[in-house]
């Protein structure tokens, strides 16, 4: 049995929910190459954003996603536990995307090698990159705006982490 710390009621922000849905929606594109995949993520970003900020976040995303395919060729386990919180891949890359472009680089780096990445400067970079584009897009990622107020959930490597959902 896996017990959270947040109640039942909590869910995730939808921000996080949309870029998750950018890397699963990148997952499904890599299994057969189905452009459909990426028509799909293009019409969701564009109900969140305008056009020219989609194809931006959408180019970001691939670059991200390629890096990390390339230093991880099986790609991440972005899944849901049976509660519906997201697991620890998923988890990980929201941080990393979070605090990429902070100018301590050590959170973005802990979360990139909680992936298995150790060599890490490009992907960090592309997290970056990502995270300006979502930002500009109107997508907020930091965590202080994606939790309900009063329902922080710490992660397992740095308890100076404050990890809402």
């Amino acid at each position: 049995m896996i017990i959270h710390p947040l109640n039942e009621s909590t869910t995730q922000s939808s921000d996080a929910h949309l870029v998750l849905e950018i890397f699963r929606k990148l997952a499904e594109f890599r299994i057969d190459y189905d452009e459909t995949c990426l028509h799909e993520l293009f019409a969701t970003l564009r109900r969140h954003m305008p056009e020219h900020h989609a194809d931006q976040v959408m180019s970001d995303a691939l670059v991200m996603d390629n890096e990390i395919r390339f230093r991880l060729p099986g790609g991440l386990s972005l899944d849901e536990d049976e509660a519906g919180f997201p697991g620890p891949d998923a988890q990980a890359l929201m941080r990393l995307i979070a605090h990429a472009g902070a100018t301590d680089h050590s959170l973005a780096a802990q979360a990139a090698e909680e992936l298995g990445i150790e060599n890490h400067r490009i992907l960090r970079k592309c997290a970056s990159v990502l995270a300006s584009s979502l930002a500009q897009g109107g997508i907020e990622i930091g965590w202080e705006a994606a939790a309900p107020v009063g329902m922080p959930v710490k992660t397992g490597g740095s308890s100076d982490i404050d990890f809402r959902l």
